[in-house]
């Protein structure tokens, strides 16, 4: 398991070198899908998009369904936060409204961060950050729920199950 995710991440860590390198012309010297910002969809029940900047500062966080208004209305100060700091207080803000211990069909509740479509990477260890930030805050809490980032193609860029 964990060498088909080492895998997977070189796959994808060797795809973003390989279109870093595209459509550069010799004055250009920052990629522009990395200077770009993008949206990211937290999913449990709950969906919520949040949207950031180049700078990966959040810019909007908008729900997508009727439990994420509640779990947004619940949080303070989204706007203009790091997006790391957001997803992060979204996925608190979920567990403290007890939908990490409901089950949903028999099967156990699943975070999931998913990349938009054109959504741009503000720098190289963006959503490794993220990633990285939510599984330890899982962790911390004891939650028993597995964490997947996705990008556009709906690929599994990295996966925690504990």
């Amino acid at each position: 398991m964990k060498k088909s995710i080492i895998a997977i991440t070189l796959v994808f860590v060797m795809s973003l070198l390989c279109l870093a390198g595209c459509g550069q012309t010799a004055s250009s010297s920052k990629n522009t899908a990395l200077s770009s910002g993008g949206v990211l969809v937290l999913s449990v029940n709950p969906e919520i998009a949040v949207e950031y900047d180049e700078n990966g500062v959040v810019t909007g966080v908008t729900a997508r369904n009727d439990d994420a208004l509640a779990i947004i209305s619940s949080c303070e100060n989204l706007i203009g936060q790091k997006t790391r700091e957001v997803v992060t207080s979204l996925v608190a803000a979920i567990g403290e409204a007890g939908y990490f211990v409901e089950e949903v069909e028999g099967e156990q509740r699943k975070i999931t961060i998913e990349i938009e479509a054109g959504s741009g990477i503000p720098y190289d260890d963006f959503f490794d950050e993220i990633f990285s930030d939510v599984r330890e805050f899982v962790k911390a809490n004891d939650w028993r729920v597995p964490v997947d980032l996705i990008d556009e193609n709906g690929n599994i860029i990295f996966d925690y199950d504990d």
